[in-house]
This record gives structure tokens, C-alpha cells and sequence, in this order.
């Protein structure tokens, strides 16, 4: 499940909590960090590796202006970078509040931003479980 408009944590979380999920427990969540250049995301990966997080990085093609992270004037899709962070960690807002301020300190430096997180959940049926 994944949340890319903090402002629904909440909804997120009951949907977790309602599908059978343990929020009481940890769980694996990724955070999206978006960047304009490998450069970039790989620093974010490193700080955030340093902070305890496990990171990759992977390039794509942004699909449209809410992802576009280098030029917003410019109408056509351009090449972001994307350094995926995670952590396993009990979830609830705070919680989640936390960890995204930690990533934005870092993303921020790199001229990034979080874009998003999402789980798998913790129940017995979860991928990955």
C-alpha cells in the first residue's frame, strides 16, 4: 500500500490495520526520494545508508509534472532519479513523520525531495513475509 499524500497517513494506516496488519509490530515501509541526477541520488542513498537505512537507486522517466524534479517549466518528460530508502519500523504518524523528516533533511541537501511510502504490511499473507 502505498501513500504518496501524507495528509492520508491516517486513511493508510486504518486500511493496514483493517486488512489485517499488526501496526503494533514492524514492518518493512520504503520512502521514494526524487532527484535530478545519479550524483545526487547516490548521496541520498549514502546518508541514508549511514542513518540505517537500506537504499538502492534507480533511474526513470518522469511521467508528468508532479514528479518532474529539475525544470517545471519545461512540458516534456524528463529523466529523475530515484533513491528508494528502507527501514523496518513499527508505523504510525509519528513514526512516519520521523523518518520522512530525517529523508527531506537529507534529499533537501541533494536538491531532492520525498516523494512517497509505501508497505507490504506485516500480515501472514504480506509478499515478501
Amino acid at each position: 500500500m502505498a501513500n504518496d499524500d501524507y495528509s492520508d497517513d491516517a486513511q493508510v494506516l486504518s486500511t493496514l490495520a483493517d486488512s489485517g496488519h499488526d501496526l503494533t509490530q514492524p514492518m518493512l515501509v520504503e520512502f521514494e526520494v526524487l532527484t535530478d541526477s545519479e550524483t545526487s541520488a547516490d548521496a541520498i542513498a549514502d546518508a541514508a545508508e549511514q542513518a540505517g537505512f537500506a537504499a538502492h537507486v534507480y533511474s526513470g522517466q518522469a511521467a508528468d509534472e508532479s514528479t518532474e524534479v529539475s525544470d517545471p517549466k519545461t512540458s516534456a518528460a524528463q529523466i529523475v532519479w530515484v533513491c528508494v530508502c528502507s527501514t523496518k519500523m513499527v508505523v504510525d504518524a509519528d513514526s512516519l513523520a520521523a523518518a520522512r523528516q530525517r529523508l527531506t533533511a537529507m534529499a533537501e541537501k541533494q536538491g531532492g525531495r520525498v516523494e512517497s511510502w509505501g508497505t507490504f504490511g506485516n500480515a501472514d499473507d504480506s509478499p515478501g513475509r
